[in-house]
C-alpha cells in the first residue's frame, strides 16, 4: 500500500494527535491508542492489514542483582500493562467520525 501526504513524524503523540484532529490516518501500536479507540476518539481502521502480535520482552544479564534503575525500568511498564489485552481493541458506541477541519 502506497501512502502519500505531507505530514509525517517519528513520534507517535504526534501522528495520534493528527489522527485525532483529522489530518489522516496513523499507524500505531494498539496500546498507544487503547483508551482513545475506548472513548471514541479514534476508530481501528484496515484491521485485516494488522501484523500479529508480538510479546513485549526485556533482556538482561541473569545471576546478579538489577541495578535499582533497571528494576525500575523493567517494573513500570510491567504495571501500566499488567491485565490489559491490547490485542482486542473495543471501540464505542457509533457516532459521527468525519474529520474535523480546522479554520
Amino acid at each position: 500500500m502506497t501512502v502519500r501526504g505531507n505530514f509525517a513524524s517519528n513520534s507517535g503523540d504526534a501522528v495520534i494527535v493528527a489522527a485525532m484532529d483529522g489530518i489522516g490516518i496513523a499507524r500505531v501500536l494498539s496500546y498507544q491508542v487503547h483508551d482513545a479507540v475506548a472513548a471514541g476518539r479514534l476508530v481501528p481502521l484496515l484491521e485485516s492489514c494488522e501484523p500479529a502480535p508480538v510479546a513485549l520482552q526485556a533482556v538482561y544479564p541473569g545471576g546478579r542483582l538489577l541495578p535499582v534503575r533497571v528494576r525500575a525500568m523493567l517494573d513500570f511498564p510491567a504495571e501500566q500493562l499488567r491485565g490489559r489485552d491490547f490485542t482486542k481493541l473495543s471501540p464505542a458506541p457509533a457516532r459521527d467520525v468525519r474529520p474535523r477541519r480546522k479554520r
